[in-house]
């Protein structure tokens, strides 16, 4: 969606995201008893390598305003859900 009103120019940004990533604790001493009594479960599940999946929604909207033909300034708000 765009729309123009004198020198300023309102844009709708919609841009989804996935984000696929890793994850393995190396060192399996950062667990320590303190943690609970329960650690030992805890740095075993830590340690296991795991595959994590994060799917994002950024809405947004863009006002520029436009000084010349080659030149503009814009200010951009996001909510991210």
């Amino acid at each position: 969606m765009y729309k123009e009103v004198n020198n300023f120019s309102f844009e709708l940004n919609v841009e989804p995201s996935v984000f696929i990533y890793k994850h393995q604790l190396v060192n399996e001493h950062f667990v320590r008893p303190d943690y609970g009594s329960d650690y030992l479960e805890e740095r075993d599940r830590q340690t296991t390598k795991k595959t994590m999946k994060e799917y994002s929604l950024g809405i947004g909207v863009i006002s520029r305003n436009n000084f010349t033909e080659n030149m503009s300034l814009y200010a951009l708000v996001v909510l991210d859900l």
